[in-house]
């Protein structure tokens, strides 16, 4: 793989070149997909069959698109063993072989990743930026919030069932403060969540948190890694967003063809399900990932 030229998504790691030829003339075909409940299961495990997630790897760019940290999406790429770009912390962050050229110097870092140096890049205003805005509003309503910062890596295992390993990565955070959703317990809820929103920032739940992040969301920063690639001369043919909570919806609001997934315990998300033109899956879960799948493959020549 060439480096020194932008690079998109997903690639298997033991594929030995790509035809960059074909793609070119083709199109490109790219997947942003969530990752909790669409493509791990509840117990953190990938649920997708493997030979399917091969084909879709093979024929298509695969960008994850997550709450997750970045170090949490380079691990969970060993696991699936592939290599590439992502969008971490519900669009606060990108990780690409090229900076985007729409950020700062001062916004990034460099991280290894795969074969080669990943430029991290912060989107939305920083960690601590963020966190004074929610203790603000939070005092102002007198509410008590559980944190996702106040917690060890010991105790977020525990209380969440993550390995050691990944509780200590979820903490690597840049961007986005992390709230515990028995928030929602409290009548002051909604208007705090909203006094949030009015302060600039994104709140959306997804996983097992609700995210809070100043300035960008999953649709922005698919835009923002869009218009790098136009801005490059990379031709996209069809963009494709699959998630299954409400944090999904700005990112499915920014591809060309949306898809929602089944939750197990209750159905589809009313903010998914009023996204424009999106296609409702019928399976439920990792097995709604593998039905959009199977769908984008069987038309992929036609794109």
């Amino acid at each position: 793989m060439v480096l020194d030229t932008f690079t998109l998504g997903l690639r298997m790691k033991d594929a030995e070149s790509i035809d960059d030829s074909l793609v070119t003339t083709r199109g490109r075909v790219v997947i942003f997909t969530d990752v909790d409940g669409t493509l791990l299961n509840n117990k953190f495990e990938i649920d997708v069959k493997r030979e399917l997630l091969e084909q879709a790897f093979d024929r298509c760019d695969i960008v994850l698109v997550s709450s997750r940290t970045v170090s949490e999406l380079l691990a969970l790429q060993e696991k699936l063993g592939v290599y590439g770009e992502c969008i971490a912390e519900n669009g606060g962050v990108v990780a690409s072989y090229t900076p985007l050229p729409s950020v700062p110097e001062d916004a990034w870092d460099w991280e290894i990743g795969g074969p080669g140096l990943l430029a991290v890049q912060r989107l939305a205003a920083p960690l601590g930026e963020t966190f004074e805005i929610v203790r603000r509003i939070a005092a102002q309503f007198e509410l008590p919030l559980s944190l996702h910062r106040n917690l060890t890596p010991e105790e977020l295992s525990e209380k969440i069932g993550y390995s050691l390993e990944d509780a200590e990565r979820s903490c690597d955070r840049r961007v986005s403060v992390l709230i515990d959703p028995s928030l929602y317990q409290s009548p002051n809820a909604e208007a705090f969540l909203d006094a949030l929103r009015a302060e600039g920032c994104s709140v959306g739940y997804g996983g097992r948190w609700i995210s809070v992040v100043k300035g960008a969301d999953k649709g922005s920063a698919v835009l923002s890694y869009l218009a790098a690639l136009k801005d490059r001369g990379e031709h996209v043919a069809l963009t494709v967003g699959i998630g299954n909570e409400s944090n999904d919806s700005a990112l499915l609001r920014a591809v060309d063809r949306a898809y929602a997934i089944r939750n197990p315990d209750t159905e589809h998300s009313p903010d998914l399900s009023a996204v424009p033109g999106v296609v409702l899956l019928t399976r439920v879960g990792c097995a709604g990932w593998e039905e959009m799948a199977e769908e984008i493959l069987a038309q992929i020549d036609s794109i």
